[in-house]
Parts: structure tokens; C-alpha cells; sequence
């Protein structure tokens, strides 16, 4: 059996045609740290590939990592193991107009149809006024004049 240690355990390492998923064990500088122990021959391939932010470690620092862990790693039933997000795609409607999907005639936006008319309001009140602005206008000197 051979222990690594990963700096960047949050995704998968693939190596050698085999995937080696690591044990979170904390974060460290933003980056979620990983151990794992693997049998012999998918160890061999894992050390002789290098991937990166993965060294090899010895079982007692696999055995302290993991004695470690147990305060830091989230353990609550709903946890799950960290993915990369995919980038939401948002698309907006006009403000008010109600289409669906099975709705399949063109809309045409030029059109003054869906315009919902807006009002704008004046206040008689006088906007805050802001020390920093109210003060005269200073000419400043330079650091060293």
C-alpha cells in the first residue's frame, strides 16, 4: 500500500488511464487537500506520472492527515464532494411579455404591443448633502513640495 498527498483534491486525477479520486481532508489556502491509499498496481502508474500537486507521503503522514481530518471535514449527510460548477445560462424576457415554449409564433420585438408604460416621480426633497463635496475646492501640493 503507498499514501499521496494532493493540494488540489477537489476534482479527480486521472493518470495512466485510471482515475484516483482523493479523501478531502481540509482546506489549505483556498484549495481542498486530499490523501489516498492505493494498492500496488495503480500506485506504480500514479507515482510514475507525476500529476500535478500530488507527492507521494509516508503512512504515518497519511495516518496523521487522517487523524486531522476528522475536525475539519464536513460530515453532515448532505455534503457533497465539491464540483466544478457549469456556468448558468440566464435568459431574460422583455418586462411583460409571457411566452412558453409551446408557443412557436414569432414575437416581434419592435413592436409596441407588450410595453408596460412606466412612471417616474419627483420628490421636492433636497438630496443629502456630502461634507467631503461641500467643502471648498483645495489645491494639493505634491508629496515632496
Amino acid at each position: 500500500m503507498r499514501y499521496f498527498l494532493n493540494t488540489a483534491a477537489a476534482k479527480p486525477v486521472v493518470a495512466g488511464g485510471f482515475t484516483f479520486e482523493f479523501e478531502l481532508v481540509g482546506l489549505r489556502g483556498g484549495s481542498w487537500l486530499g490523501i489516498l491509499a492505493v494498492d500496488e498496481p495503480a500506485a506504480s502508474v500514479l507515482a510514475s506520472t507525476h500529476p500535478p500537486n500530488t507527492d507521494e507521503i509516508s503512512a504515518e503522514q497519511y495516518e496523521f492527515q487522517k487523524k486531522k481530518s476528522s475536525a475539519t471535514q464536513p460530515r453532515s449527510p448532505s455534503w457533497q464532494r465539491p464540483t466544478q460548477a457549469e456556468p448558468a445560462l440566464t435568459v431574460a424576457e422583455r418586462a411583460g411579455s409571457r411566452t412558453s415554449l409551446a408557443d412557436s409564433r414569432p414575437v416581434d420585438h419592435n413592436s409596441t404591443a407588450n410595453i408596460t408604460p412606466v412612471t417616474l416621480l419627483t420628490t421636492p426633497n433636497a438630496p443629502p448633502v456630502e461634507p467631503l463635496l461641500a467643502q471648498p475646492n483645495i489645491k494639493r501640493r505634491g508629496f515632496f513640495s
